[in-house]
């Protein structure tokens, strides 16, 4: 008999939009911080949201949830410039 060490801890987070009745993207990051958020945010929702109208672009609200991450300093900058007063998180009153 050998003990077998199938079940380790893991962790994987999932970036996925909604808007409307379509789900936009699926994303997986493994271990996320700051610094990779920011690069999602930069590099990776521009090319989710690319066969979006301009218009319904320019006008939709990003929202994500109170993950430390999120409240980042870079990252509300970022949101700040990105979508200015169209965001909703745990900093959202901070600027």
């Amino acid at each position: 008999m050998r003990e077998v060490d199938r079940q380790r801890p893991w962790s994987i987070n999932v970036w996925a939009g909604i808007l409307n009745d379509k789900i936009i993207g699926l994303h997986f990051i493994d271990r996320l911080n700051s610094c990779k958020y920011a690069q999602i945010l930069i590099e990776v929702l521009p090319l989710l949201l690319e066969n979006l109208p301009l218009n319904v672009r320019q006008l939709m609200w990003y929202q994500q949830d109170e993950y430390s991450v999120h409240s980042a300093r870079i990252i509300t900058e970022l949101l700040n410039r990105t979508f200015e007063d169209r965001w909703i998180g745990r900093s959202e009153n901070n600027r």
